[in-house]
């Protein structure tokens, strides 16, 4: 997070509220441009909504900047799927270099295979296209623009 007013970093608070600015001076000279031109200040405000987001991944970092109205269910779907298929072939790469380490137990090998060929089934449901979790797009929804009748009842 960064001051405001300077664009120094503020220190992490003790506190639950976040930290806006990183001293009693920054505080007041945003203050005073304030109310000396309020216009300006809400303009400054607006933009900066848009917040950088960072995306940890297997190969390094991610850096983008997400604008709240931007996000739609067909996006984050879209984010979310792929970023399963990394994790899972991730999970996989992890578990085949466990199996075949010297220094893995023999009693673990039977838990590890049993993981490897679960995550494997599951990398390949996620990118042929018939994950569990993609096919609750298709079910039925009530529709609740229909007003409630009690006569039903």
């Amino acid at each position: 997070m960064k001051c405001k007013n300077c664009g120094k970093d503020l220190p992490r608070s003790k506190y639950s509220y976040r930290r806006q600015y990183c001293s009693d001076k920054c505080r007041v000279y945003a203050n005073r441009k304030k109310k000396k031109d309020p216009e300006a200040f809400a303009k400054q405000e607006k933009e900066d909504v848009r917040q950088p987001v960072v995306i940890e991944t297997s190969k390094g970092r991610v850096r983008t900047n997400v604008f709240p109205g931007e996000l739609t269910r067909q996006s984050f779907d879209r984010m979310y799927d792929a970023s399963l298929e990394e994790e899972l072939r991730f999970t996989r790469d992890i578990l085949h270099r466990a199996m075949e380490s010297p220094d893995t137990s023999p009693s673990a090998l039977a838990a590890l295979s049993r993981e490897l060929v679960a995550v494997t089934e599951r990398l390949e449901s996620v990118v042929a296209g018939d994950d569990p979790f993609t096919k609750l797009d298709g079910l039925e929804v009530e529709d609740e623009s229909t007003a409630f009748d009690a006569s039903s009842i």
